[in-house]
């Protein structure tokens, strides 16, 4: 009779010991649940505020505001997706043309090698650049000269850039400017 007690006893506590444990996780999952609530009430509200707050700096148009974290989402994966898409054609139109430079700077050269622009465009051609290189090598001013032969305003703007970002040698013999040219032919594939 004795062995039949401790089975009695212990399948009491193996019991207990369940309805514990049962008790314990579902006050857990009700816990984890009610933070989820709260969680999700704030990104709401932060939604919401951010959405009152490009409605009154005019970024986000009137007729497409968010309501939600979802709605937020998804207009935050159009405007990737839209940008993905920009970049290919870009990648597109770069595998169409190629360019080479060329530049004067007297008793200066380029470290490393000259900036190319981002923006190719369709169209072959040149565009020279002149520039005004510091004792220190960095390029200060830039002006396209007369007789470019691309007229795309966004490749030019991109070709000026691309100048500015190149690198020349210091030369502290140098006048404190230089001036110079970086040439940038575009061809067709």
């Amino acid at each position: 009779m004795t062995a039949n007690r401790i089975l009695l006893i212990l399948a009491i506590m193996l019991c207990c010991a369940t309805g514990y444990f049962s008790y314990k996780t579902s006050r857990e999952v009700k816990e984890l649940k009610a933070q989820a609530q709260v969680a999700e009430q704030k990104i709401d509200s932060l939604m919401i505020a951010t959405a009152k707050i490009a409605k009154s700096t005019k970024t986000v148009s009137s007729k497409a505001q968010p309501k939600s974290f979802w709605e937020l989402l998804f207009s935050e994966l159009e405007a990737e997706e839209k940008a993905a898409a920009s970049q290919k054609k870009a990648a597109e139109a770069r595998a169409k043309v190629t360019v080479s430079t060329s530049y004067r700077l007297e008793d200066r050269y380029v470290v490393g090698k000259v900036e190319l622009p981002e923006a190719l465009g369709s169209q072959a051609g040149t565009i020279t650049v002149n520039v005004s290189v510091s004792k220190y090598g960095d390029v200060k001013k830039t002006s396209v000269a007369e007789g470019a032969t691309i007229t795309d305003s966004e490749v030019i703007e991109a070709v000026r850039k691309a100048a500015l970002k190149t690198n020349f040698n210091s030369n502290f013999d140098a006048p404190d400017i230089v001036e110079g040219t970086i040439t940038y032919t575009f061809k067709g594939k």
